[in-house]
């Protein structure tokens, strides 16, 4: 048994060694370690290279930027082991993963599954140490037809707690022979939702899985991330990732089973564009401006169909903020949107 760890790499100079360091460390099972350097403006690419040197478990992949989605094909193309497992270039694992799934990663399972511990920046150097497994929890078919459904809302109400069990692509070991047999690739092109589009298929034809109930994935959190900083285009960036999606949708077996849920994604992007954009505290337009963008959001086809979303399969904090969406009270969705950033940083 091999396992292929994928590491797309840019920008990450300070933290690709810790990264990989915490990969040589996995000595229980045969590993293969793919660092693919996506056009990285920084010294990332020759750190790679200088650990590559070191170990011949390493291979470094040199391409131009172009985006995350084709450094994970990538290293899927290059990869030849049994089991892949992608590790963001800025995060580690503990030294004891591989010994603990040892005894899973075999014919029964498709994908094994795992949780993460969000660690502050400036609280993850200088520890990395063994964590104890708890229980695991098997999946069948049945349940892989619920991932697809709580992939579109990870507050769905099913068997499981979607915030604990993650459905996007770290802290996963996927069947390498599950991904080629089915074709499955990111999507490239698509700057957001490249993972749920990516697991979404997984879970199409995944048949058995496991989850264990420990956090050795140790996810770097970022004041500057993504999931804050403000953007202008977000509301086109997810129109992309929904023309996926709905193409998804129109190629299942069912695809009446996903009407519910993809009313709910509406609802959430709307909402994710406020706080991304129109509320966003960085965004320069005036209130007026901010206004408008929100209303031509909410008359967008997203947001008429966001208008059926039912609000109860939510959290509290996101039921009241998509309430006031649908009512489209920009006044109060600014207000909440300022009140989450102030929270954020601790006001």
């Amino acid at each position: 048994m091999k396992i292929s760890f994928i590491v797309p790499v840019y920008c990450t100079e300070a933290y690709i060694g810790q990264c990989v360091e915490s990969l040589q460390a996995q000595n229980e099972v045969e590993i293969e370690i793919i660092l693919v350097d996506d056009g990285s403006p920084d010294h990332s690419g020759k750190i790679c290279d200088e650990y590559a040197q070191k170990d011949k478990r390493i291979t470094v992949i040199h391409q131009e930027n172009r985006g995350v989605s084709a450094a994970r094909n990538a290293g899927l193309c290059a990869a030849q082991g049994d089991w892949v497992c992608f590790i963001d270039g800025d995060d580690a694992v503990v030294p004891n993963l591989c010994q603990d799934f040892r005894n899973y990663l075999n014919e029964i399972y498709d994908v094994c599954f795992f949780g993460h511990l969000e660690v502050l920046n400036e609280r993850f150097p200088g520890w990395i140490h063994e964590m104890e497994a708890g229980s695991c929890t098997e999946f069948d078919e049945t349940d892989f037809a619920e991932f697809q459904l709580a992939a579109f809302n990870r507050d769905y109400p099913g068997k499981y707690d979607y915030h604990k069990i993650k459905l996007s692509t770290p802290c996963k070991f996927y069947r390498r022979s599950l991904l080629t047999e089915h074709k499955i690739l990111f999507p490239e092109g698509v700057v957001t939702g490249e993972d749920c589009l990516f697991n979404l298929l997984v879970y199409r034809y995944a048949r058995r899985g496991i989850y264990l109930d420990y956090t050795p994935y140790l996810h770097r959190v970022w004041s500057h991330s993504v999931s804050q900083r403000y953007s202008e285009y977000t509301m086109e960036r997810f129109q992309v990732f929904h023309k996926k999606l709905q193409e998804y949708i129109m190629d299942a077996s069912k695809p009446e089973l996903f009407e519910k849920v993809y009313a709910q994604r509406c609802i959430w992007t709307v909402g994710f564009c406020c706080i991304l954009d129109y509320c966003h505290k960085d965004n320069p337009k005036p209130y007026m401006e901010r206004r408008a963008d929100f209303m031509r959001g909410c008359d967008s086809e997203l947001g008429k169909i966001a208008e059926y979303a039912a609000l109860q399969n939510f959290r509290l904090e996101k039921r009241i903020l998509f309430w006031f969406v649908k009512k489209k009270w920009f006044f109060m969705v600014n207000l909440l949107c300022f009140m989450k950033s102030r929270i954020g940083k601790g006001a």
